[in-house]
């Protein structure tokens, strides 16, 4: 390589002293680079590989240049996400944090609730696409958010039925004891009559279940009730067009849910893949 005056331009390979400092919370590397300027330093993270590779290059005359370059592995128990660089007193300090103890898994409940079935076909059809609808906006915003980060199972331990017909309440539980014994309950409450059995919700916390049974309010003033009857000449062309309207919901909810997905992995996948650090001062 040749300078602007036409003479040649030469490069100078050096290994720079380095040593590593070790504590609880991180792991630092600390490069000795007394001539070097913060402007001459790069450091990238590569995310595919669990790397991170260092260099600089300084200007010695007109016609030769002092370069470096450094390649070390980030330790499997280390936030590659998470490192920083600092240049200070010709020392280059990369930093390395731990990662820290796995968070306690929740416990998740559950729930079963018996209904009674609807005696108005058009009623359950409404009712049918109201929870598909629902079901689509939530699952979109679980994969948009959920997409990149992965995903865990917890198995369920309770399970709590509510049977209208016997105005009944029916709590069960199972889990793992060791490789050979599981241990299981099985308990059977009635619904007090002043109580609305379609109303009760269940709670986990702090190793305790709470089932709460809302009690009825005062009875509503007694109104003059009219009896109607509705004909309905096309009720079964009215009930094969609602079932073309739910699978047209379905799959445009599929079709939103994949998208979404794909849209969030591509995004992350390549801001996960390469990124280079800001040296602090």
């Amino acid at each position: 390589m040749q300078t602007m005056n036409g003479s040649s331009l030469s490069y100078e390979d050096f290994e720079p002293f380095c040593n590593w400092r070790h504590n609880d919370e991180s792991e630092t590397l600390v490069i000795h680079l007394p001539a070097f300027r913060k402007d001459q330093l790069k450091i990238q993270v590569f995310n595919t590989t669990n790397t991170v590779k260092i260099s600089g290059e300084r200007l010695v005359d007109a016609t030769k240049r002092s370069r470096f370059h450094k390649e070390i592995a980030i330790p499997k128990d280390c936030k590659s996400k998470e490192i920083l660089a600092k240049f200070a007193g010709g020392q280059l300090h990369v930093v390395i944090p731990k990662k820290g103890p796995p968070a306690p898994q929740q416990q998740l409940i559950s729930t079963t609730i018996l209904r009674p079935d609807y005696n108005n076909e058009t009623q359950m059809c409404d009712s049918r696409s109201k929870s598909l609808l629902k079901m689509a906006t939530n699952v979109a915003a679980m994969v948009a958010l959920g997409a990149c980060l992965g995903a865990y199972i917890i198995k369920d331990q309770l399970k709590i039925q509510v049977f209208n017909t016997t105005n009944t309440v029916k709590i069960s539980g199972e889990r793992l004891v060791d490789a050979t014994k599981r241990s299981r309950f099985h308990k059977e409450i009635a619904i007090p009559k002043d109580c609305k059995s379609k109303e009760i919700l269940a709670k986990f916390a702090g190793g305790q279940l709470h089932v709460v049974i809302p009690k009825k309010g005062p009875p509503a003033p007694q109104q003059q009730l009219i009896s109607t009857t509705i004909l309905r000449p096309d009720y079964n062309n009215e009930i094969q067009m609602c079932d073309s309207r739910l699978k047209s919901l379905l799959k445009m909810a599929t079709n939103v849910a994949a998208m979404v997905a794909l849209g969030a992995c591509l995004g992350a996948y390549i801001m996960y893949s390469y990124r280079s650090l800001y040296i602090e001062d």
